[in-house]
């Protein structure tokens, strides 16, 4: 992760062309977001600065962020640079990140923001700008993660989209929209593999969450198993025939766990230990 961390953002993109496996670089935004949070972060200062910088429905979020018990905000010192970066991560997520790093993922918020002047030329202008792409072609792998700029124009309708995450993570808990839901779906249709696609429309119309296509079960930051479907909010996963072998694993962390070829086609025992 740190040659991929030194790389051009040209190079990002070929990595993930070539490996079409985002997961690295997840993980790499996360860790980079993490870096800039501290519980130690001066929280009054950090929110009013933030209010400043912001437009109000992203400074709302932030600040909501900002006042959850033990909750993680930074950096403690903005940059005079036009290009700033605010972070925000609940406790609950950091503790979750070796065993369940989906979980801390989900809850992380950043907003970059770029003051861009109403003069866009220059060398100065031309850094900051490549400054701001770079960290967006990083960021953009966080679900709760919003780029902006100072162009009120920009801006407009861009508020409504504003703390609504439509990740599979996210829409898996209670309370998601049925839009962000569907969209989640469309996700997971998009990369199951046929071994599983008989399940997969009788649990989207019985309303069922979608899982993570496919999942990692990380413990200490390794990952010690994989499953085509997996329902880490229900430990729920669904195993494919080259995956049989990790079944103990997840079982000893007491998943429910079913292969695929024993549910052949019938979603019901999913739906019930979904439900």
């Amino acid at each position: 992760s740190r040659t991929v961390v030194g790389e051009e953002s040209f190079a990002w993109l070929v990595r993930l062309l070539a490996d079409r496996e985002p997961k690295l670089f997840e993980r790499i935004a996360l860790a980079q977001a993490l870096l800039f949070a501290r519980a130690q972060t001066p929280r009054e200062e950090w929110q009013e600065a933030a209010e400043a910088e912001l437009p109000p429905p992203l400074a709302d979020v932030m600040a909501e962020e900002a006042v959850r018990e033990g909750a993680l905000i930074g950096p403690e010192e903005q940059p005079v640079d036009p290009v700033t970066f605010w972070a925000a991560a609940p406790k609950s997520a950091v503790q979750a990140l070796r065993d369940d790093p989906e979980q801390a993922l989900q809850r992380a918020t950043v907003a970059l923001h770029l003051d861009d002047p109403d003069e866009r030329q220059g060398e100065a202008f031309e850094a900051a700008w490549n400054g701001f792409l770079r960290l967006y072609n990083l960021f953009q792998f966080l679900p709760g993660a919003y780029p902006i700029s100072a162009d009120e124009e920009a801006f407009w309708g861009y508020e409504e989209l504003i703390g609504q995450r439509s990740s599979l993570g996210d829409s898996s808990q209670p309370g998601a929209s049925d839009e962000s839901n569907e969209e989640a779906w469309e996700e997971v249709f998009e990369y199951a593999l046929d071994d599983v696609r008989p399940l997969l429309e009788p649990l989207r119309e019985a309303r069922m969450p979608p899982p993570n296509v496919p999942f990692e079960l990380q413990q200490n930051g390794q990952i010690v198993a994989e499953a085509e479907l997996g329902w880490s909010d229900r430990k729920v996963a669904v195993l494919l025939p080259g995956q049989t072998a990790h079944k103990d694993t997840f079982e000893d962390q007491e998943w429910s766990v079913y292969e695929a070829a024993d549910l052949d086609g019938d979603p019901q025992t999913l739906i019930d230990a979904l439900s």
